[in-house]
């Protein structure tokens, strides 16, 4: 009866095990299908919602001319390298998208730069990593856009701009890397 209860037991924790490595591969491969393609390395992983909007709608060709977050027109988008669905607030701010994207892409997919950037503690309340951003929260730095969670995130970016530029570069590429096993 030993031997029964020890092979029972075997049973029970390689049926456990198998369960895990289920879970795992489910929890870890269904993110990666959700996410966009990413066949070009040098490609973001776009920050988008549910309809594979960027930016949560907003112009991002009206950062740089207007200096300001001005939500784009559900009628007016382009469908920038099947991966994301920018819109835009006029016919000429998509033109200009269309003819230069990187120009104009925010920074880190559109995530927020503080929290990919932040030093290990320096984010109270919040991991960091990949967190959405406020479209109505940015910086434009040496002609680049970053978005942030929050105007405490912007600020904060703001304190340590080198350091948390230095260390989302870093991040990014580390990401940018590990999606493309």
């Amino acid at each position: 009866m030993l031997f029964q209860r020890e092979d029972d037991t075997l049973t029970q924790l390689n049926l456990r095990m198998t369960m895990m490595a289920i879970l795992a591969f489910t929890l870890l491969s269904v993110p990666a299908m959700a996410q966009p393609d990413l066949a070009n390395a040098a490609a973001p992983i776009p920050s988008i919602d549910r309809m594979g909007t960027a930016m949560k709608g907003y112009d991002t060709v009206a950062y740089f001319d207007y200096n300001e977050a001005t939500p784009g027109d559900s009628e007016m988008y382009y469908d920038y390298e099947k991966k994301a669905r920018f819109r835009f607030a006029s016919k000429v701010n998509m033109k200009r998208f269309m003819s230069d994207p990187d120009r104009f892409l925010p920074a880190y997919g559109g995530y927020c730069a503080f929290s990919l950037g932040a030093a290990p503690g320096q984010v109270s309340g919040l991991k960091p990593g990949l967190h959405e951003a406020v479209p109505s929260v940015y910086a434009i730095v040496d002609g680049r856009l970053y978005l942030f969670s929050s105007e405490e995130a912007r600020e904060r970016w703001k304190k340590d701009e080198n350091g948390c530029q230095a260390r989302a570069e870093e991040n990014w590429k580390a990401i940018l890397e590990f999606r493309n096993r």
